[in-house]
């Protein structure tokens, strides 16, 4: 096959062996037997006699007109067109699922860490009377300042005014300091400590967040 021209007779594709390229050098099809690929490996068209037909059969032209079919601007269309190849609609529909089961995933999880952040004050109520290990009080005080900063500015920033700043020191209340406040009563009991020992600043975080627990002559146990 020779060089494609336009009909003023400039070239506008090389030809070179099976390959076709641009007046740069840029490889832009392949052509295999009565067919012509892409650089990816999709097929494009299809030579049948004097006429190229599309991947489905259409009839797009006759071979007279294939630089026109063929040049640069087409080659861009067929790119980003919705038919240039198997593959193409692959990745595309693989990228698609993969994107809505990453954003239910993220859903699922704030669901569930909604969940427990809601049950939280009556679970700490619940378990009063139970000393609470180091690890259990980190875990209490970082997840509740955490989602308390999460869902406070998630509804505040739904609900504006009074009604917002109400809602927002509720939860603030309610699901963040209710559930530190049980667990610093349990760990300072662990440690065989008043309560009131976690009042005072820096030292209630010391005592809660690094002694060990005390089993004998532990009062509170």
């Amino acid at each position: 096959m020779a060089d494609l021209r336009d009909k003023y007779g400039n070239v506008v594709l090389r030809v070179e062996g099976n390959d076709i390229k641009d007046t740069y050098g840029n490889w832009l099809y392949q052509i295999r037997g009565e067919e012509i690929y892409d650089t990816s490996g999709n097929r494009l068209y299809q030579i049948r006699g004097d006429d190229l037909y599309d991947t489905y059969g259409n009839r797009l032209g006759a071979m007279d007109d294939l630089a026109d079919l063929l040049g640069p601007k087409n080659n861009a269309n067929n790119s980003s067109s919705n038919y240039s190849g198997s593959s193409y609609t692959r990745r595309s529909s693989s990228s698609s699922e993969s994107g809505g089961f990453g954003f239910w995933a993220i859903l699922a999880l704030l669901l569930f860490a909604f969940w427990h952040f809601l049950k939280g004050p009556f679970v700490a109520f619940s378990l009063l009377r139970e000393p609470s290990a180091r690890k259990e009080w980190w875990g209490t005080v970082i997840r509740s300042i955490l989602l308390t900063i999460l869902f406070a500015g998630i509804i505040g920033s739904m609900a504006h005014g009074t009604a917002g700043e109400t809602i927002v020191a509720v939860i603030v209340l309610a699901f963040g300091l209710i559930p530190i406040v049980v667990v610093c009563i349990r760990r300072m009991h662990d440690i065989g400590k008043s309560a009131w020992w976690s009042l005072i600043p820096f030292v209630g975080f010391v005592l809660c967040g690094f002694f060990p627990g005390k089993v004998e002559d532990n009062k509170y146990i």
